[in-house]
């Protein structure tokens, strides 16, 4: 189903069944406290379960607090967001905890080892002791993330990139249906970039979540997502497949022109020399 934007940009609808679908938005806006304008409003997405979508859009768009809406940290201004059809407001935070797993962008660095750290990520379905099986679930986690090696080194010791990849191992070790992370890559090389969001595709597909994510980087969306949300400012452009990635969609979203090539069977945007 394919509907229009305001600005004549078509927008293709995720699905018409959102009931069927483990996160669900309902016209969704945001004002901060004491502002007069609203980050955004009406908003609404549908996300489905096996699937990587990726938020995209241009500085101050208002990606990272849309975030923290669906990760039930800020409350909407106006309208609804629902998990497995329950208000994300009526769960407590263990319950929240157990469905959605939030990895922002800014991060406390604490003392303590990798594993440690990791099993926090157990922390919402421990109800006594840690079991053998959460200490299977966290060893899977931190071999996912290629972190064997730093298994006892301390979080405040490692590189950025290092620590990264132990914070998104720690929300793969909470089980979660939905993973939510914010620039998940912001601070790996190019190598490890890639590594991380293989990584999180794998889990994705084989653990049937519902992966939500901000890239700056269109072309790393391009090659690992399977959905995209563009956002202007405060207003959808366009969501969909990669049928939505086009240079027009693009250059609504970041105000400049773009080329799509492909390179190796793999869509590559590539901006245009003004």
């Amino acid at each position: 189903m394919t509907d229009t934007l305001k600005n004549g940009t078509p927008q293709i609808d995720l699905d018409a069944q959102s009931e069927a679908y483990p996160l669900c938005v309902k016209d969704v806006a945001y004002t901060y406290p004491h502002a007069r304008n609203a980050v955004f409003e009406h908003i609404s997405l549908d996300a489905p379960a096996g699937k990587m979508l990726a938020i995209l859009g241009n500085n101050g768009a208002g990606k990272s607090t849309f975030l923290d809406l669906l990760a039930g940290i800020t409350k909407p201004s106006e309208g609804t967001i629902t998990v497995d059809g329950a208000s994300i407001s009526r769960l407590s935070r263990r319950e929240a905890a157990q469905r959605i797993a939030y990895v922002a962008q800014q991060q406390t660095i604490p003392h303590l080892s990798v594993y440690d750290e990791v099993l926090l990520g157990r922390k919402p379905h421990i109800t006594w002791a840690v079991t053998e099986k959460d200490r299977e679930i966290v060893a899977q986690a931190i071999a996912g993330m290629e972190l064997e090696a730093f298994t006892l080194r301390y979080c405040d010791e490692l590189s950025g990139g290092e620590r990264q990849k132990v914070f998104i191992a720690r929300a793969l070790a909470q089980q979660p249906k939905i993973l939510i992370l914010d620039e998940p890559t912001s601070a790996l090389d190019p190598k490890n970039q890639v590594e991380v969001l293989k990584a999180i595709r794998d889990a994705t597909h084989e653990r049937n979540l519902t992966t939500i994510l901000v890239l700056h980087d269109i072309n790393l969306a391009l090659r690992f997502c399977d959905l995209f949300l563009l956002i202007r400012d405060g207003n959808v452009v366009t969501r969909g497949g990669h049928e939505a990635i086009t240079e027009e969609t693009l250059a609504t979203t970041y105000g400049t022109e773009f080329e799509l090539v492909t390179i190796g069977g793999v869509p590559v945007a590539v901006p245009r020399i003004i």
